[in-house]
């Protein structure tokens, strides 16, 4: 089982600024010339199709969980805000409780 959904944007935006780190190193090492702006249209670039990639990866989500009826909600759809029987959790350590005001 996976333990998170894969990210195609995130992915290409790491590969990309890999890819600018790369240059760069062997630019600094000597071992080939490369222009100070290229790092600036090889990482809006880079950023673009990350954006078009996430946003194609997150629509195609969106449309199989509505084929499935789950209707994009995961979990119990309260956002982590309820406990396992479902009541609310107070403020403050998570146990309860919270800072209440007598009087």
């Amino acid at each position: 089982m996976w333990r998170h959904e894969f990210q195609p944007g995130r992915c290409i935006s790491g590969l990309v600024l890999v890819t600018a780190g790369v240059l760069y190193t062997g630019d600094a090492a000597g071992e080939w010339e490369v222009a100070w702006f290229v790092a600036i249209p090889l990482v809006a670039a880079g950023f673009f199709f990350a954006a078009v990639a996430g946003l194609t990866a997150h629509l195609i989500r969106g449309a199989r969980r509505d084929a499935h009826g789950d209707g994009g909600q995961h979990g119990d759809g309260d956002g982590g805000r309820h406990g396992v029987s479902g009541e609310s959790r107070g403020a403050g350590d998570g146990r309860g409780g919270g800072a209440h005001l007598i009087g």
